[in-house]
């Protein structure tokens, strides 16, 4: 039996390894949550190699199925990662849209779309250490939250890069940012009134991040899906609009590229940061 979780949003092709008496067998389901029977087609065979396509719809959201192939069975969880997100901006559409119902979407002030940017060529904005995005009527909620986004930073500069944070200066009580410190592979964090730092390495590849804010308690740093490190954090009011790529107060521009940042008000699962990876790895 193979437990796999499949992430509906827009098509995106996931492989499966079974294991059959006679040969193993490679399945492809081309995953779309908009429409389409819910069965499996035997659409092409290439020697021993088997490709199937079962289109899930909406409704399948939250449901599990079990299908034969090859006298094995294959049971499929059908979720929607960005289900319960407060902000979801994927940037691969050539706009910064928030893509969930709040509408919170984002200013464009230089940065510039690639069509074939981001780690799986779907798209991403470039950030040139003089542009940014803002989301003048979104703000991190004043509780749990955590933050994820792929980020590309070519920056070689010696200073302070501010990757996503608030319109606020460093050391204000409301402050929330992270960046990396001085061009030396470690991230900051700041929280309220106090900035800390996390040792890391990540430069020059695209890397997926995620920050668990547990509002008041601690702030915990996953890179690709690894747990860093963490870090104590007040309790402040996060009550100003939220910026990619730098502040045009403060500076601290970014040089590279962004894709698919989302924000939810609650604490991630390890589950669902691997799943949250996934998805844009294939």
């Amino acid at each position: 039996m193979a437990d796999e979780k499949i992430l509906p949003d827009e098509t995106l092709d996931v492989t499966y390894s079974i294991s059959s008496d006679t040969s193993d067998l490679e399945t492809v389901i081309n995953i779309n949550k908009d429409n389409s029977p819910k069965d499996i087609q035997d659409i092409d065979n290439i020697t021993d190699v088997k490709h199937f396509r079962w289109v899930p719809t909406k409704s399948d959201v939250d449901s599990t199925y079990e299908f034969e192939i090859g006298g094995e069975y294959l049971t499929v969880e059908v979720i929607d990662i960005f289900k319960n997100a407060i902000g979801h901006w994927s940037l691969t559409n050539g706009t910064a849209t928030d893509e969930t119902e709040n509408n919170n979407d984002g200013n464009i002030n230089g940065a510039t779309f690639l069509q074939n940017g981001g780690p799986d060529n779907k798209g991403s904005f470039v950030f040139n250490g003089s542009s940014s995005i803002e989301m003048p009527n979104f703000s991190f909620p004043s509780s749990n939250f955590c933050l994820s986004f792929w980020l590309k930073d070519d920056s070689t500069t010696e200073d302070h890069r501010r990757w996503i944070g608030n319109s606020v200066d460093a050391f204000d009580n409301n402050l929330f940012i992270i960046r990396e410190n001085n061009n030396n592979n470690n991230v900051e964090i700041g929280i309220g009134d106090k900035v800390s730092e996390i040792p890391t390495t990540f430069k020059g590849s695209w890397t997926h991040f995620v920050l668990n804010v547990d509002y008041g308690n601690i702030a915990t740093l996953y890179i690709n899906k690894q747990e860093i490190g963490s870090i104590n954090i007040s309790s402040p009011n996060f009550d100003s609009s939220m910026f990619i790529g730098g502040y045009y107060q403060d500076g601290e521009y970014v040089v590279g590229e962004f894709t698919e940042i989302v924000v939810y008000d609650k604490l991630l699962s390890q589950s669902d940061i691997d799943n949250l990876y996934n998805y844009r790895i294939n």
